[in-house]
This record gives C-alpha cells, sequence and structure tokens, in this order.
C-alpha cells in the first residue's frame, strides 16, 4: 500500500452483518450491483450499519457516484483516487485502487498520474480533470472555481 493507516483501530467498531436489521441488510446489500459481487461487506458499510438512516442516505448516495455517474468509470476512478491520495485516506486509496483495476480498466500509470497530479499547463483531459479535482480539494468549495477551468472540466462529463 503507498498510504500508510492513520489508525490501529476504527473510532468506531463496524457492526458485524448479522447484527444488522434485516430491513438495513436489504437496504444496503440486497440490491449490490453485479460489480461488487458476493464478496466481503466493506467497513465503511459496517460502520455505517450503527446509524441505519444515514447508512441508507450513504448508501443512496454512493449507488449514484459508483454506478450511476455521468463520468465513465475511468474518470470516476481517477477523481477518486486523486481526492484519496490529496486526503491521504489510506481505506479510501487502497479501496478504490483495487475498483480502478478490477472494474474501470486502469493501469498502473493511471494509477500513477492520481498519484503525481495534472502535469503544469497541459490541457489534456486527465491534466483538466486532476486539476479541477486538486482545486475543489484545496478549495472546499466550487464556490471559488475559476471559470475557465470549470467550463472545460465539466465538458468532458457531456
Amino acid at each position: 500500500m503507498d498510504l500508510p493507516h492513520r489508525l490501529d483501530t476504527p473510532r468506531i467498531a463496524p457492526l458485524p452483518v448479522d447484527d444488522w436489521d434485516p430491513a438495513l441488510r436489504e437496504q444496503l446489500l440486497g440490491n449490490r450491483p453485479p460489480e461488487m459481487g458476493d464478496g466481503e461487506v466493506f467497513n465503511i458499510f459496517r460502520t455505517l450499519a450503527s446509524h441505519p438512516k444515514l447508512a441508507g442516505a450513504f448508501g443512496r448516495w454512493g449507488n449514484q457516484i459508483l454506478f450511476k455517474s455521468s463520468l465513465s468509470p475511468r474518470d470516476r476512478e481517477l477523481a477518486i483516487l486523486r481526492v484519496g491520495w490529496l486526503a491521504r485516506a489510506a481505506y479510501e486509496w487502497g479501496h478504490h485502487v483495487a475498483i480502478a483495476r478490477d472494474h474501470a480498466g486502469m493501469s498502473e500509470g493511471d494509477i500513477d498520474l492520481a498519484r503525481s497530479g495534472p502535469v503544469a499547463g497541459s490541457d489534456a483531459p486527465d491534466d483538466v480533470l486532476l486539476r479541477a479535482v486538486d482545486e475543489l480539494v484545496g478549495d472546499h468549495s466550487s464556490a471559488r472555481r475559476p471559470g475557465r477551468r470549470w467550463r472545460r472540466a465539466t465538458t468532458r462529463r457531456s
């Protein structure tokens, strides 16, 4: 792994799936996309299971981002990986490196691009996307987004 975990144990203990309310189990796991398979339930869902209302809202949001976005799977994962790298989020990075390889067709070079970021002065599509991510993460607000760059980045998803 490229990023070390910052904590040895989770702040909130993940709840075993067998302890979930049946309705929550159906809500979070009943409509798993084929990409998720029948494998391990990620700790993020097991942790959110302690708060069913939040888990449901997060599940709907995540489903939209991961499986219904107007971004291509590669662009989506490139953006998510860049955010994970900038935030030094080891858990997010590790899971999305696997998703990038297994479900978005990304190469090691693509993953390296998420680490290194945009090439200065380049208007190549990947660099435009990565620059937009860097600015969003750096600003924490789209209100200060430079108009020309933001317009150029949004044309990628059209």
